[in-house]
C-alpha cells in the first residue's frame, strides 16, 4: 500500500539554492546599509559645521570685538596643556566634551587673526582609519558676515 503514494521533499541541491540566493540579497543589503550609514555620517558632519560650531564661532568673534587672537588646539590634551588667552581654545573648552567628527577623530581648531579665518578640521595625525575628511574653513568680513566653505576629500591613511 505504500507505493501508491509518492512523497515530495526538497533535495539537497535546492535547499543550497535557496540558502545562496539568501546569502547574495544579504550582502547586497549590508553593502547598501553601509553606504547609507557613511552618507548619514558625512551629512552629520557637515550640518555640526553649519550648526553649532558656526554658532560658537561667531559667539568668539563678537566677544572678542571682531576679532581672534592666533592659535591651535589640536585635540584634547593640547586644549588641557593651554591657558584660555587664544580663540581656537575658548573655541573647542565651549563644548561639553572636545569636539570630534563622527568618526571619532579630533577636530583641529585653528585661528588666523591676519586674515580673519578658523579651519577646522579632522587631526590627521590622529586619524588611524580611512574615512571621508571634512573640513570648513570661516571667514570673517569687516562688516561682520560669515562665510562658511566646506571640502571633503577621502583620506586613505597607511599602516595598521
Amino acid at each position: 500500500m505504500w507505493g501508491f503514494y509518492k512523497v515530495r521533499a526538497m533535495t539537497l541541491m535546492e535547499i543550497l539554492v535557496a540558502i545562496a540566493l539568501v546569502a547574495v540579497l544579504a550582502t547586497v543589503s549590508i553593502n547598501n546599509f553601509i553606504g547609507v550609514l557613511n552618507k548619514s555620517k558625512e551629512n552629520l558632519a557637515k550640518s555640526f559645521l553649519k550648526g553649532h560650531m558656526r554658532s560658537t564661532i561667531i559667539r568668539e568673534w563678537r566677544f572678542n570685538e571682531s576679532k581672534f587672537v592666533n592659535g591651535e588646539v589640536i585635540d584634547e590634551k593640547s586644549l588641557k596643556n593651554q591657558k584660555a588667552d587664544n580663540s581656537a581654545v575658548r573655541i573647542a573648552a565651549s563644548f561639553a566634551e572636545y569636539p570630534k567628527d563622527p568618526w571619532g577623530n579630533p577636530l583641529k581648531i585653528t585661528c588666523d587673526s591676519s586674515k580673519n579665518t578658523v579651519l577646522v578640521e579632522p587631526n590627521l595625525d590622529a586619524n588611524k582609519k580611512n574615512s571621508p575628511c571634512i573640513s570648513g574653513k570661516y571667514k570673517f568680513t569687516a562688516d561682520g558676515r560669515v562665510s562658511l566653505e566646506i571640502e571633503e576629500k577621502n583620506i586613505k591613511n597607511k599602516g595598521p
